[in-house]
């Protein structure tokens, strides 16, 4: 790429004005010498004065310039003269940088700008604005990508009067990548520093296509209009009121209150709008009440028409207010200071005597600067106001003498610019609602399983107190088969400790006196198994004890036997005879 080249295209990268000098370009290619040497030369001072050169040759329009000053330019170019220094002569020649890049054969110049203007054809740029209940202004501009590749790095930057305006978000919008056949939607709060009237505001798109090229695009100017008038009263009769109301532009919105009575709410719109609306009638059919006002303003002398409708309801009272005019530009504007002083009124009283709270969470929104209409009534009228989502749809008030109709009017704005205001936050608003809705579902969602785990543990609880219930029931069943248990076990260590007392030949003679005389937690029934052993038990341990206690009486008439033949004293015959007596009484037991 040639230095001339490089040099436009950061011209360009750097968003440069078109209206420059040639002393602005030398400024910026001196900045820029680094950048130059990407081409893998050295740029020596001949080859800066030639980029500078070519560079307004080549991309500039000097076709305004006098003939001889092209002429001279043209043959500073040549070789044989090279002259490339000629443009410092004219350091302060004003110029017009092109915004593209045009070769000198006519049929491929024409050729790129159709190539050019297909490629802004398929980028698709809608703006528009609505004033909000705050008197805001919120800016939009929609951009959709029609083509069927990728376009990248888009960025919105938005040109307004600083003077005018006070921007409450970032100038520059990043939107990033959109999609084929996708719409992205950069916005903008714009918080007028007065009254606003026929402003331009307008915008600057830079993006890059799949080829990575960059594009610059600029967004027709759009009219705002945010006037606040000043009003006087306007005396005038009802069927002039009703003329100016068939013809002129409309606008309406809502609010309900609490803890206010509908006549303290009555009275304090009277005393707000006494000194610049005139009272023109009002009436009041079954629980509504219907005020008409009309007044002018001040210099202009356009006339704003306001209709007042209080309904009281069980636990509110809801109020709308419809403002018609003659000029489409400051309705909006008067709109929101009536109900912007409405509510700090009443938020005002009520503080002070303590009268209750002002809940302003059913505020009436418009939507994309779309009008709804409503017709009132000359005599006898008969409501229906449809309310909800805290949104008033529709207000119709029918006559038995006249009727109002639904009159489409034409706005400063054209029908394509209405169209183009809404096209701007349908988009958003649609995608804003089906959120909120799967919101929603996800939340119901979450309370549902909420239930089911409560209703789980709810049984799992039930379960438990059944099981505990249970086993306190059983707990004495276990505690008699322990203790029976127990006794049975202490009964044969009992006995197998009394067997190997027997075995080590110890003489037990007190022991059935002993195991005669057994606790009383260790009786049973004299029936039971365990009685009958007891018994054998100690049968059998009586007879040993007999049979040990029958050797004596033996031993006795051996030793009487041999001293009576060795002839022994007296003494020794009385236990020869006890010896006897002994085995008399051994063998009677026998028997």
């Amino acid at each position: 790429m040639a230095n001339q080249d490089i040099l436009y295209e950061l011209w360009m990268e750097h968003n440069n004005p078109t209206k420059t000098s040639i002393h602005d370009i030398e400024v910026f290619a001196k900045q820029q010498k680094n950048k130059l040497n990407s081409s893998g030369k050295e740029i020596t001072p001949s080859g800066f004065n030639y980029a500078i050169l070519k560079f307004i040759l080549e991309y500039c329009d000097i076709n305004d310039w006098p003939i001889s000053l092209q002429n001279e330019f043209d043959a500073a170019k040549s070789p044989k003269k090279g002259n490339y220094g000629i443009w410092k002569k004219h350091i302060h020649r004003e110029l017009t940088v092109k915004s593209k890049f045009t070769p000198n054969t006519h049929s491929i110049e024409n050729e790129e700008t159709a190539v050019d203007e297909k490629r802004l054809n398929n980028i698709d740029i809608k703006r528009g604005y609505v004033v909000l209940p705050d008197n805001n202004v919120r800016f939009g501009v929609k951009i959709a990508n029609t083509t069927e590749s990728v376009i990248a790095d888009v960025e919105v930057i938005l040109n307004y009067p600083d003077s005018l305006f006070s921007l409450q978000n970032e100038r520059i919008q990043k939107i990033g990548i959109v999609p084929p056949t996708a719409i992205r939607t950069a916005e903008f709060i714009l918080k007028p520093l007065g009254c606003v009237h026929n402003e331009h505001v307008d915008a600057t798109i830079t993006y890059r296509d799949h080829t990575y090229e960059k594009h610059v695009l600029t967004m027709s100017p759009k009219e705002i209009h945010c006037v606040c008038p000043f009003l006087r009263a306007k005396s005038m009769s009802m069927n002039e009121y009703l003329e100016l109301f068939k013809s002129g532009h409309s606008t309406e919105t809502g609010i309900n209150f609490e803890g206010i009575s509908a006549d303290q709410l009555h009275s304090l719109l009277m005393k707000m709008c006494n000194n610049r609306l005139y009272r023109v009638e009002e009436r009041s059919v079954d629980n509504v009440r219907i005020i008409y006002l009309a007044g002018e303003s001040a210099g202009e002398e356009t006339h704003y028409l306001l209709t007042i409708s209080i309904k009281y309801n069980t636990n509110h009272i809801q109020v709308m207010l419809q403002a018609v005019s003659d000029k489409n530009h400051g309705l909006q504007g008067f709109l929101n200071e009536i109900v912007s002083e409405l509510k700090h009124v009443i938020t005002t009283v009520n503080s002070a005597r303590e009268i209750g709270i002002i809940k302003q969470g059913h505020v009436i929104n418009i939507i994309d600067s779309i009008v709804q209409r409503t017709s009132f009534s000359l005599d006898e009228i008969s409501t229906s106001i449809k309310v909800q989502d805290s949104v008033i749809q529709r207000s119709e008030f029918t006559s038995t003498q006249s009727k109002i109709n639904d009159s489409t009017v034409q706005s400063n704005d054209t029908r394509e610019d209405k169209q183009e205001n809404k096209s701007v936050f349908e988009e958003e608003e649609d995608d804003l609602r089906q959120r909120i809705q799967k919101e929603t579902e996800r939340k119901k969602r979450i309370v549902e399983e909420a239930k089911e785990r409560i209703d789980d543990e709810k049984e799992k609880k039930r379960i438990l107190k059944s099981l505990q219930k249970r086993s306190k029931e059983e707990q004495p069943d276990l505690k008699k088969q322990d203790k029976t248990h127990q006794e049975q076990k202490y009964f044969h260590s009992n006995v197998a400790d009394k067997e190997n007392s027997l075995k080590g030949k110890k003489i037990l003679t007190d022991f059935p006196k002993t195991y005669s005389k057994p606790t009383s937690h260790h009786r049973t029934s004299t029936n039971s198994p365990l009685k009958k052993q007891k018994l054998t038990l100690r049968k059998k341990c009586s007879q040993k004890t007999l049979s040990l206690v029958m050797i004596v009486p033996f031993l006795l008439v051996i030793v009487g036997s041999i001293v009576i033949v060795a002839g022994e004293t007296t003494p020794l015959r009385i236990l020869l005879r006890v010896g006897v007596v002994g085995l008399v009484m051994w063998r009677v037991s026998k028997l």
